[in-house]
């Protein structure tokens, strides 16, 4: 008995180092399901086969390993989901998970992990449009923009702005998924081909342990995470974090990120128990906002558009996305991001509520229970109305 134990014990362990190290890796989940599949029956086989004694037991044996072919046949190679409208243009499996790249019928790219969007479509014009500002307005509303963080890569565009300026000095740009890293160059047409620019570093991580990890201090950090839900991503948006990083910004600093979602206010709340100075900037449609957090108390009129720094390549940009003059675009946006604010300190900011903080993670939790508008599953499993 003891023996029998042993050796359960060492396959069990070999079992699940080379289905999750090995098989899963090269050949992806299912891939991997089946090759051990495959191997366990043809084994399962033999053995019969050899120690038989009688013809209709290896008849039986023979059937079993025709009945798994056929089923090896029927069952999906891998766990790629489409929606109707799309086209595959790459998809790999690692560690985070299925990344789908796909096409839709309108010709703009999609990326999926797990079956969840990652980012609004690359090619619409809300995608630039909202990717974009928080970069321009961040560079004009800065006492400096030497050293620019921006966590969570995604297409690049956001990075990319950056670029466009000549002040920027270096760009230090973290990207959790390897697969997005990987297909950067995919992306060129709308984020500037940025990852020539010798200003770049491109890295493969963690923005959030990057940026604890790192003894280098900030004029700006920029966070383009679309999801405030899903854990990980979740933990871009507690109290904890923003501590974290206007410890890393310098004076005159600023920092940005994309609120959306049906507890816009309750961020907005955590965000003003960190930050004296927040603006909002409206991005997809109403019900979103690039957030503008200065490091230090500004009154208004202290609070204005550095237009010496915008660079004829950022003005060339702007008036091909919008059609409309920079500086006096850049101005409106501003004036709205101010007004903005006075809405949100007149009820959320004074208002007492639960914070969203590493301890007890909110947003997770009205995730995990499925509320109703927050982080649809993006698969043709699920029905959305």
């Amino acid at each position: 008995m003891g023996n029998l134990y042993f050796i359960n014990t060492v396959g069990a362990v070999l079992g699940a180092a080379v289905a999750s190290f090995v098989l899963s890796r090269r050949l992806g989940t299912m891939g991997g399901f089946l090759a051990l599949t495959a191997l366990f029956v043809v084994a399962a086989v033999l053995l019969v086969t050899v120690h038989a004694s009688r013809g209709s037991t290896r008849a039986i044996a023979v059937l079993l390993l025709a009945v798994a072919v056929l089923a090896g046949t029927r069952m999906p190679a891998d766990l790629v989901q489409l929606r109707h409208d799309e086209e595959l243009v790459a998809s790999g499996e690692d560690e985070y998970g299925v990344q789908v790249l796909a096409r839709t019928d309108r010709g703009t790219l999609r990326v999926r992990n797990n079956r969840l969007s990652l980012i609004y479509d690359l090619g619409e014009w809300e995608t630039s449009h909202a990717q974009q500002m928080p970069a321009h307005l961040a560079v004009l509303l800065a006492d400096g923009c030497s050293d620019v963080l921006n966590v969570g890569t995604g297409y690049g565009i956001t990075a990319g702005a950056f670029t466009l300026y000549d002040d920027v000095g270096t760009i230090d740009t973290v990207e959790i998924l390897p697969f997005l890293v990987e297909r950067q160059n995919q992306f060129s047409e709308f984020n500037f081909d940025y990852v020539k620019d010798p200003r770049v570093n491109l890295v493969r991580g963690d923005g959030r342990h990057f940026l604890v990890t790192s003894e280098k201090s900030y004029d700006i950090i920029s966070v383009n995470v679309l999801d405030p839900y899903l854990p990980g991503s979740s933990s871009l948006f507690t109290v904890d974090f923003w501590r974290i990083a206007r410890e890393h910004l310098r004076p005159g600093g600023v920092y940005t990120a994309l609120f959306w979602g049906a507890d816009v206010d309750l961020l907005s709340r955590g965000l003003s128990e960190v930050f004296p100075t927040v603006l909002y900037s409206p991005a997809y449609g109403e019900s979103s906002y690039n957030v503008i957090a200065f490091r230090d108390e500004l009154a208004d009129d202290e609070i204005r558009l550095r237009l010496d720094r915008l660079s004829l390549k950022a003005m060339i940009e702007i008036k091909s996305l919008t059609g409309e003059d920079p500086p006096a675009l850049l101005q409106h946006e501003l004036d709205a991001a101010l007004a903005a604010r006075q809405g949100f300190a007149d009820g959320p900011k004074a208002a007492p509520g639960p914070l969203h903080t590493d301890d007890f993670p909110i947003l997770e939790y009205r995730w995990a229970h499925g509320v109703k508008w927050v982080s649809i599953l993006d698969s043709p499993l699920v029905a959305v109305e």
